[in-house]
C-alpha cells in the first residue's frame, strides 16, 4: 500500500499567495494583507480568522438563532433614499430662508448654493450619526436578535439621545415645509388641512429617519460584518493569484445566510 506524496515541484496554494504577497510593491508589508481592520494579518491569519468567524456564525444558525440574519436588499437601501429626501426637504427650506426661487435658482447662483451645501451638510451629517447609533446598538444584539438595554454603555445613551433630538428637530422641519406649503394653496379648502397634513408627514419624516437606525442595527450582526469583510479579503487575493477554488474553500462551506 503506498500513500501519494504532494510533488514539492508543485507548489501548494499558500505557498503561491504567499510568493504573490511578498513580490508586491510593499516595502514594509512583505507577506501580509494590507488591512488595518484586522491588523494587516498574513494570508493563515486571515484564512484562520474567517474559519473561527464562520464556524461561531454557523453554530448559531444551526441553533436558530436570527441574530446573523441580514435584510432584504430594497431594505437594505432604506436609508439612502431617506438622506436623499432629507437632503430635497433641507433645500427646499434653506431655499426660502435666502430667497432662493426654486424653478429658477441660476438667477441667484452663490444664494442657490449656499442653500444646497447646507441642505447636503445637515442632511449628510444626519445620516452619518443615524447610521452609527444603529451600528453602535448592533454590538449590543443578543443571539435571539434583541438589543439588551441593560448593557448599553454611557456614550451609546449619548448617541442614542442625540438622534432622537436629531430626528425631532428633521420632523418639526418636515411639519412646517409642508404646513407653508398648504396655507400657501389658493384653494381655501385645502389650507384647512394644513395642521393635519403638517402632522401627518411630520410623523412619516421621523418614522422614516427612525428606520435608519432601525435598519443598521438589525442588519446581520458584527460577526457576521467581519466575516463578510474576511471572506471579501481572501477572495480578491484568490483571485489575485490566478488560483480560483482553492482559497475559498472554507468560504463556500458557510451556509448562506
Amino acid at each position: 500500500m503506498t500513500t501519494d506524496l504532494p510533488d514539492p515541484a508543485v507548489p501548494d496554494s499558500m505557498s503561491v499567495l504567499t510568493a504573490h504577497l511578498n513580490q508586491l510593491p510593499r516595502r514594509h508589508w512583505a507577506g501580509r494583507i494590507r488591512d488595518p481592520h484586522f491588523g494587516h494579518p498574513t494570508l493563515p491569519e486571515l484564512q484562520q480568522l474567517h474559519l473561527e468567524l464562520g464556524a461561531g456564525v454557523r453554530r448559531h444558525i444551526l441553533d436558530g438563532a436570527p441574530v446573523h440574519r441580514r435584510l432584504p436588499t430594497a431594505i437594505r437601501q432604506l436609508p439612502w433614499v431617506v438622506a436623499v429626501l432629507d437632503w430635497v426637504v433641507l433645500f427646499t427650506f434653506c431655499g426660502d430662508i435666502f430667497n432662493v426661487a426654486m424653478l429658477q435658482p441660476l438667477q441667484t447662483p452663490l444664494r442657490a448654493l449656499a442653500a444646497f451645501m447646507l441642505a447636503l451638510l445637515g442632511s449628510g451629517v444626519g445620516y452619518t450619526w443615524l447610521a452609527m447609533t444603529g451600528i453602535r446598538l448592533k454590538s449590543y444584539r443578543t443571539v435571539l436578535g434583541e438589543i439588551a438595554w441593560r448593557g448599553v454603555g454611557a456614550s451609546t445613551w449619548f448617541m442614542v439621545a442625540v438622534s432622537i433630538v436629531l430626528v425631532g428637530a428633521l420632523t418639526v422641519l418636515m411639519y412646517l415645509r409642508v404646513s407653508l406649503e398648504v396655507l400657501s394653496a389658493t384653494e381655501s379648502a385645502v389650507a384647512v388641512w394644513a395642521g393635519t397634513l403638517g402632522a401627518l408627514f411630520a410623523a412619516l419624516s421621523a418614522v422614516a429617519n427612525l428606520a435608519v437606525i432601525a435598519v443598521h442595527a438589525l442588519d446581520g450582526s458584527v460577526a457576521m460584518a467581519e466575516l463578510e469583510r474576511a471572506g471579501l479579503l481572501l477572495h480578491r487575493y484568490e483571485q489575485l493569484s490566478g488560483i480560483p477554488g482553492q482559497v475559498g474553500e472554507g468560504v463556500r462551506s458557510l451556509p448562506v445566510v
